[in-house]
């Protein structure tokens, strides 16, 4: 059991589902007919939970976790967790202003640090 590859395949399912989704919303230019497909792909953010609330006991059982690793433990996550997360937010700012520009729109997104920083 030292890989569930099925999990792996639900993590990437609930990711794209998430995805289509958030640029299915009409802010991001999403026609209405892509809408009502993915109307349903904020259940990806429920998989990731449960998925999550699997995988993570899992590990730490196999690692033998104990208390006193906590720290290494958040570490390891927000070293791997966090430059991912950064560089999607950056390629979707990115996509943002490029929609914007190229397609129009009423107002221009506020792309400053300060307001992308209050949205994590």
């Amino acid at each position: 059991m030292k890989n569930l590859s099925i999990i792996e395949v639900l993590r990437g399912v609930a990711a794209m589902l998430v995805m289509f989704f958030h640029y299915s919303q009409e802010k991001y230019g999403g026609p209405a007919w892509w809408r009502n497909i993915w109307i349903n792909g904020q259940l990806g953010v429920h998989m990731f939970f449960v998925i999550s609330g699997f995988v993570i006991p899992l590990q730490l059982s196999r690692r033998n976790y104990d208390v006193k690793l906590f720290f290494r433990f958040i570490c390891n996550r927000i070293i791997r967790i966090y430059p991912c997360f950064f560089l999607v937010s950056l390629c979707g700012a990115c996509i943002w202003a490029a929609q914007h520009h190229f397609l129009g729109g009423n107002t221009p997104p506020d792309l400053s640090l300060g307001n992308i920083l209050k949205k994590i």
